[in-house]
């Protein structure tokens, strides 16, 4: 199964989330992320902190088998959740844009971290 890394869902991060879902770049749902892994668009999964312990195993091992990168993501104090922002508690990002939009904050936010 494939180790999960955690990420606050910011402003920012949730702002690419919003975008790749109306642009159609995301798989909503464990089994359109399955789906999608399967043919090879998936480029990153996210998992909802309040996502049941079996559900979450399924996407780990999606991630371990296809080998892509998944986060369980919490929400910024006073944000809404994945959950609440698409609707569903596990999505898929498919290659582009804005997997790597999210990755540059991603490193940023590390990089900002690393220098307090």
């Amino acid at each position: 199964m494939a180790e999960f890394s955690y990420i606050v869902l910011d402003q920012k991060i949730s702002g690419l989330i919003g975008l790749a879902r109306k642009a159609g770049q995301m798989a909503t749902g464990l089994e359109a992320v399955r789906r999608a892994a399967f043919k090879g668009k998936l480029a990153m999964i996210l998992v909802d902190e309040s996502t049941g312990e079996s559900s979450r195993k399924k996407a780990g091992n999606l991630a371990y088998r296809f080998r892509v990168p998944a986060y369980v993501v919490r929400s910024a104090a006073g944000s809404p959740g994945l959950s609440e922002l698409i609707g569903y508690k596990i999505v898929g990002l498919y290659q582009g844009g804005f997997v790597k939009g999210i990755r540059d904050q991603l490193h940023q936010e590390h990089q900002w971290q690393k220098q307090r």
